[in-house]
């Protein structure tokens, strides 16, 4: 009768059970499905070309980003010096170089100004990541030199 009992229940768990397959299935995560990527872009070789004078200008910020599933978005933040910041997106030039432009104002202080910028970028699978810190000066205004004194 124990003999009966047990495979009756086993008959009937087995039943239950049956086509439940495991769980997971949808997305990236579980059942089988790719590997999720949980890596950040890879942000090297960062720069930004200060501006000659203190009539500020053009700076070109560029970076180097790299990310096995693919780079979605490249941009730069500058902390600017008074407070504040400013994003400048940043477009792929070539090969995995990014490059963005911020128009520096002109700097009528006689100390430099200085921005500290940091470049952002997502990949694909929206992991974000994040440069060090590096900065450019807008130099500080200098009177012109006095004439020459004539003889």
């Amino acid at each position: 009768m124990r003999n009966w009992i047990a495979l009756l229940l086993g008959t009937a768990l087995a039943a239950l059970t049956v086509g439940c397959g495991g769980g997971g299935g949808g997305g990236n995560a579980g059942g089988g499905g790719a590997p999720v990527d949980t890596v950040p872009p890879s942000i090297t070789a960062t720069s930004a070309t200060s501006p000659a004078s203190s009539d500020g200008g053009p700076v070109p910020v560029t970076a180097t980003v790299t990310d096995a599933g693919g780079v979605k978005e490249v941009y730069a933040l500058i902390t600017l010096p008074g407070g504040g910041s400013e994003r400048v997106n940043m477009f792929l030039t070539s090969g995995a170089i990014y490059q963005g432009t911020f128009n520096a104002p002109a700097n009528y202080e006689f100390d430099p100004a200085l921005y500290i910028v940091i470049v952002n970028a997502a990949d694909k699978s929206d992991n974000y990541g994040a440069s060090f810190p590096f900065n450019f000066e807008v130099p500080g205004f200098e009177f012109p030199p006095p004439p020459p004194e004539e003889p």
